[in-house]
């Protein structure tokens, strides 16, 4: 009885660590910069980056990557799953509070 106990047990636990897991996973995390500047842009097989503050970000929309300008601060919104390169969700002139664009 204690055997089949502790296999139940021990297959709870990897179960909810794989639920865990999945789940951490999958799920949407955001964060933000404020009042950083745009170290440099970068395009990449037809995707965009830049790099503020140590980090890349994609951004989704050319257009808006051509009118970001490199030593210009920004508060930048972003967003990633997984093991994703985040993306930009919104971007502001530092300052302005006025959205240049979303990126969704």
């Amino acid at each position: 009885m204690m055997k089949i106990m502790g296999r139940i047990l021990i297959i709870l636990i990897v179960m909810g660590g794989i639920i865990f897991y999945i789940g951490n996973y999958t799920l949407i995390h955001s964060d933000s910069m404020n009042s950083v500047k745009i170290d440099r842009k970068e395009e990449l097989e037809g995707r965009y980056f830049i790099y503020a503050s140590d980090k890349k970000v994609e951004v989704k929309n050319n257009t808006l990557w051509n009118v970001l300008e490199e030593d210009t601060s920004y508060d930048i919104e972003y967003e990633w799953y997984g093991e994703k390169v985040p993306y930009i969700t919104e971007i502001v002139l530092h300052g302005e509070g006025e959205s240049i664009n979303s990126g969704h």
